[in-house]
């Protein structure tokens, strides 16, 4: 009597003893959320006889038992599942089960499989740009990704670098079509052995015998690590950019880049947190040292010392809200106009365990256009910090692209709901004249700044975070009151501290 063997679209929770036989045509790890370190679970994408396709789950408490024992791309007959409900965040295929593995699922691999294996099913980019001549596309990378390509475009290729990218979301934003890579799930492939990657790169040569066209000379992917190949001010002069108010941006709930323009009021940083160090060779980061020496657990380079990449959480405002942000090392250099390596070398002793370096402060009161990547952690509030893509602060572009709800001032204005009350804090100084109570001055300045204090969520301020404003309020002995630029020793005894009012 022959097997008998389930089909993936046949799944339901109505029992327990499934048994496929299927491709693993993605397995990844997922970090725990409660400590990246750690793996909280292993995912995977199964296909049968069919073509269709499945999620499955390997639950934190079976990790051990199948952690490396299941291989990408070979056919295992797989019994025994609990159908669970697909709840993920990021939905990879379209059922709405999710297999999970448990105690008496079991997992053997078939050495010849009755199927072929057809792991990718590709998207034309025409069918992604709908009416593009070009066939050209932006590809977006973060996180291990980039790590993955630069070596490719390092290796000094004159041929065009074929990559095959699997699971990638497709975007689009601004009336353009890109692709994006999708957390853990997202893969490259550059192995020029796969038959999909054979089949292009013979398409690709006859393509350009017809033109005429030697491969050296055709297009190949480039790496821009400058501002100059394609900066913000680049792309803001295009035109095409539309930047929004903080207040926009926090009610956004597409995923997307996104611009926006405001004043960095605070930096979120200490001594020890402002930067991360990197491998010398490739740019992974560099987790731990042996002895007095560092090695790359990527491309196995050692060397006496790592190299250091800013990142810096900052805070800031415009006049509908405040934002946090994270921003990476070409930003911050982009600001500051100064290298990491350039602040480690002058005299850092005199800084406490709880203070950056003071050349950061040069940030401090700017107003910049951000270029921010809203994720679908921020849509839902799991992640309150935005992260950085690029930067703007030509004083000239930033006046041309500020968003209507702002004013159009470059001063920091605190203005009290329902009260015609404000101060413009500007470089010079400004006098408070007292005609009657002293006392009574002071509480309305207090209740100006609370104002803009309450305007920052309790999530994103913390007590580690040290703000600007560029100014501080003396009591002067004649009953009046200035707002003076002050130097960075009198900050540090006159921390603004965020009062929550009462809920």
């Amino acid at each position: 009597m022959a097997e008998h063997v389930d089909y993936l679209l046949d799944l339901n929770p109505t029992k327990i003893t499934w048994n496929f036989k299927v491709y693993v045509i993605r397995i990844w790890e997922v970090p725990s959320k409660y400590n990246e370190k750690e793996v909280g679970s292993i995912q995977m994408i199964l296909q049968d006889s069919k073509g269709d396709r499945m999620h499955a789950k390997i639950p934190r408490s079976l990790i051990s038992k199948w952690k490396g024992s299941i291989v990408q791309f070979q056919n295992y007959q797989m019994t025994h599942f609990i159908v669970v409900a697909n709840d993920m965040d990021t939905i990879i295929t379209p059922s709405k089960w999710i297999l999970c593995f448990s105690h008496r699922t079991r997992v053997i691999h078939v050495e010849n499989p009755y199927f072929p294996l057809e792991a990718f099913y590709f998207k034309p980019i025409p069918d992604l740009l709908n009416a593009d001549k070009a066939n050209r596309i932006n590809c977006i990378l973060f996180g291990n990704m980039v790590d993955q390509i630069l070596p490719q475009l390092e290796d000094g290729r004159v041929e065009p670098l074929i990559v095959l990218f699997q699971y990638f979301r497709a975007i689009r934003w601004n009336g353009k079509t890109s692709i994006q890579s999708n957390f853990d799930v997202s893969q490259m492939h550059f192995d020029n052995n796969l038959k999909e990657i054979m089949e292009f790169q013979k398409r690709v040569a006859k393509y350009l015998m017809l033109l005429s066209v030697s491969p050296s000379s055709s297009v190949r992917i480039t790496q821009v690590p400058s501002q100059h190949a394609w900066s913000g001010a680049d792309e803001l002069n295009q035109g095409s950019v539309f930047v929004k108010a903080i207040e926009e941006a926090l009610g956004l709930v597409q995923e997307g880049p996104c611009w926006i323009s405001a004043t960095i009021v605070a930096i979120n940083a200490t001594n020890k947190d402002w930067f991360y160090k990197t491998c010398r060779r490739c740019p992974k980061k560099v987790e731990s040292s042996i002895g007095n020496r560092y090695e790359c657990n990527k491309c196995g380079h050692t060397h006496g010392c790592a190299a250091l990449r800013f990142k810096v959480e900052v805070m800031v405002y415009d006049s509908t809200g405040s934002i946090s942000l994270l921003l990476w090392d070409r930003e911050i250099t982009q600001l500051c106009d100064k290298r990491e390596e350039q602040v480690m070398e002058e005299d850092l002793q005199e800084i406490g365990d709880d203070e950056y370096p003071p050349i950061l402060d040069n940030m401090m009161d700017k107003r910049v256009l951000f270029k921010i990547n809203v994720k679908s952690a921020n849509i839902n509030h799991r992640d309150q910090v935005y992260t950085v893509m690029k930067v703007c602060d030509d004083d000239e572009i930033i006046q041309k692209n500020l968003p209507k709800k702002m004013q159009s001032n470059q001063s920091i204005s605190i203005i009290e709901i329902n009260c015609s009350n404000s101060v413009d804090m500007f470089e010079n100084i400004i006098h408070l004249n007292v005609d009657a109570d002293p006392q009574f001055s002071v509480d309305i300045l207090d209740e100006c700044v609370s104002s803009l204090k309450h305007k920052t969520s309790s999530k994103r301020a913390s007590s580690g975070m040290k703000y600007g404003f560029n100014s501080a309020i003396d009591n002067n002995d004649d009953g009046q009151f200035s707002t003076n630029k002050f130097s960075r020793k009198y900050r540090k005894g006159q921390k603004i501290q965020v009062i929550e009012g009462d809920e």
